[in-house]
């Protein structure tokens, strides 16, 4: 999967349904993600309004995603 900042969080969910339960090593407020809530924004959310809101750049968040990919998959 190619990962942008227009990369809807359920379509990258849905590649790798296991980020979930590690996204919190990318920012703890990822947490969320587990939460009623945090499915809601699932739904909607892309790469770049989660960077937003972690206060990070659409960039730091799709290099992290990317290894966390790679420490998979190893």
């Amino acid at each position: 999967m190619q990962l942008s900042k227009d990369t809807k969080l359920r379509d990258l969910l849905a590649a790798y349904p296991w980020l979930i339960d590690e996204a919190v090593k990318i920012d703890r407020r990822l947490g969320i993600l587990r939460s009623p809530f945090g499915r809601a924004l699932i739904s909607r959310a892309d790469v770049a309004e989660a960077a937003r809101r972690m206060g990070l750049t659409s960039e730091e968040v799709i290099e992290k995603v990317e290894e966390l990919i790679a420490e998979h998959e190893a």
